[in-house]
């Protein structure tokens, strides 16, 4: 079996006696060395352009100032390249400035044989590999803590915190990491329940966790922000268990309201390097243990790979949200407890196969590949909703949040992709979409209740013409000789009062009618028009004159029409109303469209009444609260509902010099020009 051969670039200064160490470099166990030597460190640059070599090996015959800085120099240049160092002194401060400098490993010559120089060299090339794979380890768990929604905080066993993700912050109201790291968080952030009780320590379920070693999940408890204010909060604390050793608790959180959150664990990660650094320089002092402080410190490595994986499969265990994790082709290499909790299938089944193959309605399928091309060309993160079909069939709509894991060249190597399962909370917001509907069509049942007498005189009006003209047409048609010209005219009469008396019915038909209440194109002005003639029996039957300031140029709305329509006719008939204690010919109902701030559109409604009482301003939108002696106090209370649910605000304000203006606004999110 041919021979493993190690490249090692040996830099040897001009003033060096390079005899020692040439002959340190034969064959060691089965294993061979090709040495190529320079004489200075800007020979080895050069060479290295051209040349591929494992480890650099550098004698300088005494280390000054300036030998360190063209050390550091060198290694800045080629990071990626172990370098040793070995010069005459036998000093273990020396040592510990060479390493600071960049080097991996410093040795006086003069004590080095052939075996332990090939070990030296062996351990070189491993340290720098090792230190690759921690800080890439470090970056991948950095940009998933970061990636997951929710807040996250960890606590030693003291209680206190070890690390927060930026979402925490966020949600605590706090400006840096500085504020919380090392603080004892139970006093800042879990101190009082919400009846105003103190919660002691030994009370609080999250410090229950690690002392206990058991997990919880708690959905009815608060936290405080750093201005003193409280919120409303779900969590999950989780032990955090290293070889089987509880060594801390890991708290995920989540304002309830919004159920969003994130993490992030870089600090730590920072302050294990930093240990084992200096656990490298304590190996420099006494090199004969080499090889025992070698293993030790690979142990140590391992070590903190298994903690860093534990920690990592911790966070991904404790989050509700649903956590996938996808290589460049698209198949599964992640798979959170929560997914298999949602789908039914476990990590063993999924890995390696691909959503879109597995768990992805087919009319769904290019769809979801097209944003996952999106994703691995470089443009993120990204958004989008999709449904999941179960093991047992079911559909749950999921909503995702995606973001990209980039290799040491910038290229996506892993889609990291966050989602919440909304299918309960969609079914809930339809179901509440129904119940609005069947309210506002009880409403304009009831509001068509109250007009009955108004519309029964506006229908006998035609009805009534209709009869005059038959007794008058039949009278003609009996006369000798006939007036044919005069019945036309008659019968033509007739048929305007029946037409007439036909649009009554159907408007009136149409409004209090069910709808489905689909968004449709709808031009404001037109349905300001269609109310004014639903409402004109109650308007002329009051001696109420009406004036309209229609704006020009208004966009189309796609709104939900026979809604709005309610809206305007509530806020027309109570305006109506309002002016009967006022004289016929002070009565005037203002009804306006205009322009408003942020390309929002904005219909006023205004009558010359006495005006609320000062204190009913917001009171008349309170359910069961009216004005009125036989008032539900429903219609106000319905129409601001539906004026919210449109993205816009109702609201009332006083009328100069008597009366009262309500206002309403739709969002221009639902206007098409």
């Amino acid at each position: 079996m041919s021979p493993v051969f190690i490249n090692v670039l040996l830099v040897i200064s001009r003033r060096a006696k390079p005899g020692r160490l040439r002959s340190a470099l034969p064959c060691i166990d089965g294993d061979s060395f090709r040495t190529t030597q320079v004489g200075d460190l800007d020979e080895a640059s050069a060479l290295l352009r051209s040349e591929v070599f494992q480890v650099v090996l550098i004698q300088f015959p005494r280390i000054d100032a300036s030998e360190l800085d063209a050390l550091m120099e060198f290694t800045a240049a080629h990071p990626a390249l172990p370098v040793v160092v070995t010069g005459d002194a036998d000093d273990s401060d020396l040592a510990l400035k060479v390493v600071q400098h960049g080097a991996q490993d410093y040795f006086a010559h003069k004590h080095m044989d052939s075996r332990a120089l090939a070990r030296v060299l062996r351990y070189a090339i491993e340290r720098k590999r090792t230190d690759a794979a921690l800080r890439a380890s470090e970056a991948r768990v950095g940009l998933l803590l970061d990636s997951v929604g929710e807040g996250m905080f960890g606590v030693d066993l003291d209680g206190k915190c070890t690390f927060v993700n930026p979402a925490c912050l966020r949600m605590l109201g706090y400006a840096s990491s500085i504020d919380l790291l090392g603080k004892f968080m139970h006093a800042l952030t879990h101190h009082t329940r919400a009846d105003g009780t103190p919660c002691p320590e030994e009370e609080c379920r999250i410090y229950r966790t690690f002392r206990e070693g058991r997990g919880c999940h708690v959905d009815n408890e608060i936290m405080w922000h750093a201005d003193g204010t409280s919120f409303p909060v779900e969590y999950r604390s989780s032990p955090i268990l290293v070889s089987g050793v509880v060594t801390g608790a890991v708290v995920a959180f989540s304002d309830i309201t919004e159920r969003k959150a994130a993490e992030d664990a870089l600090r730590q990660a920072r302050d294990e390097l930093e240990q084992r650094v200096v656990e490298r320089t304590a190996h420099l002092e006494q090199l004969n243990r080499q090889l025992q402080q070698e293993i030790h410190q690979r142990q140590q490595a391992e070590h903190t790979l298994r903690r860093e994986r534990d920690f990592s499969t911790a966070i991904l265990d404790t989050v509700g949200s649903l956590v996938v994790v996808l290589d460049r082709d698209g198949r599964i290499i992640g798979f959170n407890q929560a997914c298999e909790q949602t789908t039914g299938y476990r990590f063993d089944e999924m890995q390696g196969s691909t959503v879109w193959d597995r768990l992805i309605l087919p009319e769904e399928a290019e769809p979801v590949k097209k944003v996952f091309r999106t994703l691995t060309a470089g443009h993120y993160p990204n958004s989008h909703e999709n449904y999941w079909v179960t093991r047992s069939g079911e559909r749950r709509l999921i909503s995702w949040a995606n973001t990209v894991l980039v290799d040491e060249n910038g290229e996506v190597e892993h889609i990291i992709a966050t989602g919440i399962d909304v299918t309960d909370q969609r079914r809930a917001e339809e179901k509440e979409r129904q119940r609005m509907l069947e309210l506002a069509h009880v409403s304009r049942l009831s509001t068509m209740g109250e007009m009955a007498t108004e519309i029964a005189h506006e229908l006998n009006q035609p009805l009534g013409a209709i009869a005059t003209y038959s007794d008058a047409g039949a009278q003609l048609l009996s006369s000798q000789p006939p007036d044919y010209n005069t019945v036309s005219t008659t019968l033509q009469a007739i048929a305007r009062q029946a037409r007439r008396a036909g649009d009554i019915v159907r408007g009136l038909r149409d409004f209090v009618g069910k709808d489905e209440g689909r968004p449709t194109p709808t031009d404001i002005n037109a349905l300001v028009r269609d109310v004014v003639n639903l409402a004109g029996v109650a308007v002329r039957s009051r001696s109420v004159r009406i004036e309209m300031y229609l704006a020009d140029g208004l966009p189309q709305l796609t709104i939900e029409k026979i809604l709005v329509e309610q809206v305007i006719f509530n806020l027309v008939h109570n305006a109506v109303e309002a002016m009967e204690q006022v004289e016929p010919d002070r009565r005037v109902l203002n009804i306006a469209t205009a322009h408003a701030a942020d390309n929002m559109i904005e219909v006023s409604v205004t009558d010359s009444g006495p005006g609320l009482p000062p204190d009913q301003g917001e009171r008349v939108f309170e359910a069961f609260v009216s004005t009125k002696a036989n008032g539900m106090g429903m219609g106000l209370t319905i129409s601001r509902s539906i004026v919210e649910a449109h993205g816009g605000r109702l609201w009332a304000t006083p009328n100069s010099p008597t009366g009262t203006c309500f206002r309403f606004t739709l969002a221009p999110s639902n206007a098409k020009k």
